[in-house]
C-alpha cells in the first residue's frame, strides 16, 4: 500500500519500509550505540562562591550519535569536572568532553 501522510510540513512517503525486516535488525548494532556515563561534579554555592564544595559521583547512559558525538540528558552531566564513558563489554573507560 502506497501513501503519503503530510503533518506540520513533515511528508512521509509510506511506500518504502524504513527497515525491511525487523528481524534482521541487529540488537548488537543498538546495544553499541550505547554507553555508560561516569560524571564526577561540584554544584555550585551561589552564596559562598569562593569556597569549594563537596564532590560527588554519578553514572547515566548515552548514545552514540555519529562523528565522535554522544548524546545524553543534560542532568547527567551538570556541573561536570570529569566525564568517562565506557563501551559494552569494554573495561576501560575513556575520557569525554
Amino acid at each position: 500500500a502506497s501513501s503519503t501522510r503530510k503533518d506540520k510540513g513533515l511528508s512521509i512517503d509510506f511506500k518504502e519500509s524504513q527497515v525491511a525486516d525487523f528481524e534482521d535488525l541487529e540488537e548488537d548494532k543498538f546495544l553499541n550505540a550505547v554507553v555508560k556515563v561516569y560524571c564526577t561534579h561540584i554544584r555550585p554555592d551561589y552564596g559562598l562562591p569562593w569556597q569549594k564544595q563537596r564532590q560527588h559521583s554519578s553514572t547515566g547512559s548515552a548514545f552514540m550519535i555519529g562523528d565522535n558525538k554522544l548524546l545524553t540528558n543534560a542532568h547527567c552531566v551538570e556541573h561536570d569536572t570529569q566525564i568517562k564513558v565506557k563501551r559494552r563489554g569494554d573495561d576501560k573507560k575513556y575520557v569525554a568532553k
